[in-house]
């Protein structure tokens, strides 16, 4: 008798995948008798939700409907973009928010709309990883706006497997982010912020929530960080040194006094295998200091440096006799020490052709060069 019908779009042979008749089982035996277990036929999948159903997914939510007394539809990967909260409604009473492992929202909403959505996350008691995207503030209510906030955070502190946070985009204030760094329930293993504005006050609570020294992914981009004291920074490093392998740190307006600062804790990351820094305004001279103290981080595979301010002129235009010149001796000083993998340096996208000029052994120049 076929009990699990796994609708999702995967690669692997259909009788491995994660997390099969058993995983389900688990989850299922919270919510229902075991003589009701047994009836059940599971039907997994994944579900992206846009501004209205398409054909395939709205005959779905209406056969699971005419079938509640013997299917159990479960999503373990769930995607919202653009959609109503009555759409959302519906679609939740069908899938039970319990099975959702992934959620990504995807969703232009202002902070009101999103804590209206709020109570769904304290369902969500396998939610393993979530990404939050592009949720704004509307002038002139922020009083209501930061208590949304409060009912939000409220909702995220009852995820107790929450492995994967990102956050992109989002507005907090800086008590309300303290208060988010400390709801956590369990230890983070990623742990993404995207184009948002961070203050040294919220620098200081990221550095002292103890629910992300075991980050093994930590992504900055498009975080400015010029501004602030690099001091927790450097001390978030130094905890999560132990168990760090990917660092992030995109166009962060990082300068050299800045990636000087981080270097002591960046040494004593020994799993690191992925380092990105480009998009920040390094020197010649202090990337080469940089590199050489990363020289002997031999677990390192993927590197990705700005190419040195002195490729670019004074209006900002890339030299490309500069660029030519100096990677080669760059790269040298991590040759010299271990055998890099894969090694790029690159300058700032080309707001021509939206691509980067890189040397990564051979200069590769943008279209705009071509």
């Amino acid at each position: 008798m076929l009990r699990v019908l796994d609708l999702r779009n995967v690669h692997n042979v259909f009788w491995d995948v994660w997390p099969g008749v058993e995983g389900l089982q688990c989850l299922e035996g919270s919510f229902l008798p075991r003589y009701a277990q047994r009836q059940l036929l599971m039907v997994v999948t994944d579900f992206d939700l846009r501004l209205n159903l398409d054909e395939h997914q709205a005959y779905l939510l209406q056969w699971a409907q005419q079938q509640k007394s013997s299917v159990r539809l479960c999503c373990l990967k769930m995607t919202i973009c653009g959609t109503s909260l009555e759409m959302i409604r519906m679609v939740m009473k069908t899938f039970q928010p319990c099975y959702i492992e992934q959620l990504d929202l995807s969703t232009n909403w202002n902070l009101i709309t999103l804590s209206r959505f709020a109570p769904w996350f304290g369902q969500m008691r396998n939610l393993r990883k979530l990404h939050v995207s592009h949720i704004y503030m509307k002038r002139n209510k922020e009083d209501i706006e930061q208590k949304c906030v409060a009912r939000f955070i409220s909702q995220i502190s009852k995820l107790n497997c929450l492995q994967n946070l990102s956050m992109n985009g989002v507005y907090i204030s800086s008590e309300r982010m303290k208060q988010l760094f400390r709801c956590l329930k369990s230890p983070l293993e990623t742990l993404s912020i995207n184009l948002c504005m961070l203050s040294q006050a919220d620098m200081k609570h990221l550095s002292q929530c103890q629910w992300i020294f075991q980050l093994k992914h930590l992504q900055l981009h498009a975080v400015p960080l010029f501004h602030l004291s690099t001091i927790h920074l450097q001390f978030l490093l130094e905890h999560i040194a132990d168990t760090l392998e990917i660092l992030e740190l995109e166009d962060c307006t990082i300068g050299d006094s800045q990636i000087s600062a981080l270097l002591p804790a960046l040494r004593k990351c020994s799993k690191l295998t992925r380092v990105n820094l480009y998009d920040n305004a390094i020197s010649n001279s202090v990337m080469k200091e940089f590199l050489q103290g990363m020289s002997n981080i031999s677990t390192l595979t993927e590197e990705f440096y700005p190419a040195p301010l002195e490729c670019y002129d004074e209006l900002g235009h890339i030299l490309v006799e500069k660029l030519a010149k100096l990677c080669p001796d760059l790269l040298d000083i991590l040759r010299h020490k271990r055998h890099p993998k894969n090694v790029s340096f690159g300058t700032h996208i080309c707001p021509q052709c939206f691509q980067r000029c890189v040397y990564d052994v051979k200069t590769r120049l943008c279209h705009c060069f071509s």
